[in-house]
């Protein structure tokens, strides 16, 4: 569209909250953005890293699934049965293909922040952690979103809470 991320993504708040009030919904107050959260997000990133959760090749820093054994309870996913490559490509920087991103290095015009780890921008996962973490102290009833979510995404969070939380028995 020839528009900034910025005015994107500013667009589709406004019509989200637009069609919340016009449902009626009661406003509940918090509204957390990525953009406002990123010091937390670099020390949840830097916390893993220094317990072993989650180490730095190439360019980025990934969660080391395999580290936490209880991985999969929510989806009942096993990580020996998942195929490997058949969504996307397997990334050889990653020690084990079930990894996943937590601080994505780049050099594209689009947001960034610089870090300890270079210029770039959080993994999706790592960013809801940590917001919830800092919101509710790290304990919810219910992460909105549909079925599609429950795996990888939420379960991916799960497993980084409990890492960095030294609960992933």
């Amino acid at each position: 569209e020839g528009v900034s991320e910025t005015e994107i993504s500013t667009r589709y708040i406004n019509a989200f909250l637009k069609v919340c009030d016009d449902a009626g919904c009661i406003d509940d107050i918090i509204h957390p953005k990525v953009t406002e959260n990123i010091p937390e997000i670099l020390s949840f990133i830097k916390g893993l890293v220094d317990n072993g959760h989650a180490y730095i090749s190439g360019d980025d820093v990934y969660f080391r699934v395999r580290s936490v054994p209880t991985y999969g309870m929510l989806s009942n996913q096993k990580l020996d049965e998942l195929e490997s490559g058949a969504r996307i490509d397997v990334n050889m920087q990653k020690e084990d293909p079930s990894d996943f991103t937590l601080w994505k290095k780049t050099s594209d015009e689009g947001i960034k922040w610089d870090s300890e780890f270079g210029s770039g921008r959080p993994g999706w996962h790592t960013e809801c952690v940590v917001m919830i973490n800092k919101i509710f102290g790290g304990v919810i009833d219910i992460h909105g979103g549909g079925v599609d979510l429950k795996f990888p995404h939420h379960e991916n969070e799960i497993a980084q809470s409990m890492a960095l939380n030294h609960n992933a028995i």
